[in-house]
């Protein structure tokens, strides 16, 4: 784009009363592809001018006149061109990752460690970083074999208490079984899913992952079998629903909150490469 119809598109904001934000805003890009337009870096789509001159009111003759001869603009363009070659004078690739640097300041960085990191000379920046880092790896390595390691010993632990009680506990309970150890004890096998998911809860901070339902059933079941509590103690099952109803708006809090902490990632960097 030539420096009069950049200028042009500055006057026609200011008179719009719009800021380069307010303008990005309402077209969908970023502040940064407004402002390569008004410096005469980069040309609006077909699509970006058309919303422009309907937004100015004008025509996108009006827009885009210009008294400037055809040979001046290509030739204008030709040096733009050469001038992106070798914009990016300072490439280096390493096992750090890929760093560049241009004349005018921007840097880019690309790590497997680190993401994407954008430096722009306008002082903006942008952070894109990896699902998984070799540290999140390492973490989630390190829980998962902590928590198998748990879980084994917890069911070893509860077959060795299944038959302890299966062997000792003979009282005729509620239930009625001469043999109630036996009939009674499984309801050891409840505490593995339950700790492993509570567990799971601490770690991810996220109340759904509580095991209300086996924690109910389990509650449920013993009160039955072991005080005969059948009813009306079947009124516990209404947590189950209650309990997902509170936690749905703690864990949406929570992971706002988790996310004002990120870095912020720009919607319109997408755009802005396409500029």
């Amino acid at each position: 784009m030539n420096i009069e119809i950049a200028n042009r598109l500055v006057e026609l904001r200011k008179k719009s009363g719009l800021s380069q934000e307010e303008l990005a805003d309402k077209l969908g890009l970023s502040r940064q592809a407004v402002s390569k337009w008004e410096r005469a870096e980069a040309s609006p789509d077909t699509d970006n001018l058309i919303c422009l001159a309907k937004l100015y009111n004008v025509s996108l003759d009006d827009l885009l006149k210009t008294d400037i001869p055809v040979d001046d603009i290509i030739r204008e363009q030709k040096e733009k061109t050469e001038e992106e070659k070798v914009k990016h004078d300072n490439v280096s690739i390493s096992s750090k990752g890929i760093h560049i640097s241009s004349k005018e300041g921007d840097e880019i960085h690309i790590s497997k460690e680190g993401g994407i990191h954008i430096d722009d000379s306008d002082g903006e920046h942008v952070h894109i970083g990896p699902e998984q880092t070799e540290e999140i790896i390492e973490d989630r390595t390190k829980h998962y074999v902590a928590l198998g390691i748990i879980t084994s010993s917890l069911f070893l632990l509860t077959v060795v208490a299944y038959l302890v009680i299966g062997f000792t506990v003979n009282t005729p309970w509620t239930y009625g079984s001469s043999n109630s150890g036996w009939a009674v004890g499984w309801l050891v096998f409840f505490i593995n899913p339950i700790v492993s998911a509570f567990i799971e809860m601490i770690r991810y901070k996220r109340m759904h992952r509580f095991p209300i339902v086996s924690g109910v059933v389990a509650t449920y079941l013993s009160l039955g079998m072991l005080l005969g509590l059948w009813h009306p103690t079947w009124i516990i099952f209404f947590a189950i629903p209650l309990f997902y109803i509170v936690a749905k708006p703690i864990d949406q809090a929570i992971k706002a909150k988790e996310d004002k902490k990120k870095p912020k990632i720009e919607k319109d960097v997408v755009s802005e490469v396409k500029e």
